[in-house]
């Protein structure tokens, strides 16, 4: 049976490959993956190369480890928009191939998408994925509803997705309708609660500035009426903002309860 780990960058959920994954797993990972002690098979790096060379793409640092890596690399094959020759490993992504499974509908939001589809076209048995989450909320976001999409693809295919118990992207949760289930997972509440976290340390801040106003105006004399509308306005603020944390934790205490 092939399996094949797809192998992201998200420490929540990619440990397992740290730890050291079976040698019959074929690990598939992506970009400068190489920075991190992991036996690579296949890398994928998708993006034009002259956005890799870019200046403003990668740090310095990054930018010149990953190019050195791609003109030295001799063991892992590199996934790539064109074979280059001055990349010895480079080999040419088959994207009229994977097009075609989409009826060259675009669905392809991210180099996981690209992984999936070529999983699929090769016929693997098995695929395990680790560093994905695409939390809501983080740059990745829109990348998550392609991700679900090529999971689903997957196994339509045939193919046995495991997802790492620690990733985010598609929990496991009861069979709606015929058990009960957490109708809004743990990290969304998580995510929310950030959110307006930040809202209450801007609106804490604008109070504590209009208070400050209003001493030294009640001092000095004139405005104390903007002085005081504006306290009133963001010590209301406050206090919704406040309960909204307060009510999304005590949301997340019920999800580790159940959990």
């Amino acid at each position: 049976m092939r399996t094949v780990a797809f192998v992201g960058f998200s420490r929540v959920s990619n440990q397992a490959v740290f730890d050291g994954l079976p040698a019959h797993v074929e690990i598939w990972t992506l970009n400068h993956a190489h920075k991190f002690d992991w036996r690579i098979d296949r890398l994928f790096e998708v993006h034009e190369f002259d956005q890799i060379t870019d200046p403003h793409y990668y740090t310095d640092e990054i930018r010149t480890q990953h190019l050195n890596y791609l003109y030295s690399n001799q063991t892992a094959a590199v996934y790539m928009q064109t074979q280059h020759t001055e990349i010895p490993s480079s080999v040419v992504y088959p994207l009229a191939e994977a097009l075609r499974l989409t009826v060259n509908r675009k669905r392809y939001r991210s180099t996981f998408d690209y992984m999936a589809a070529l999983a699929i076209i090769e016929k693997v048995d098995r695929v395990e994925i680790y560093g994905f989450d695409m939390d809501p909320g983080t740059e990745y976001d829109h990348q998550r509803p392609s991700a679900v999409y090529w999971i689903g693809r997957m196994e339509g295919a045939g193919i046995d997705v495991e997802i790492d118990p620690h990733s985010s992207l598609f929990p496991e949760v009861g069979l709606y309708g015929y058990e009960r289930t957490q109708m809004v997972p743990r990290h969304t509440l998580e995510e929310q609660k950030k959110k307006f976290a930040k809202q209450r340390k801007v609106k804490t801040d604008q109070l504590r500035r209009w208070e400050g106003i209003l001493q030294d105006r009640t001092r000095h004399g004139g405005g104390l009426q903007e002085a005081n509308e504006q306290v009133r306005k963001y010590e209301r603020q406050v206090a919704t903002v406040e309960g909204a944390v307060q009510i999304l934790q005590q949301l997340i205490d019920v999800c580790d309860l159940k959990e």
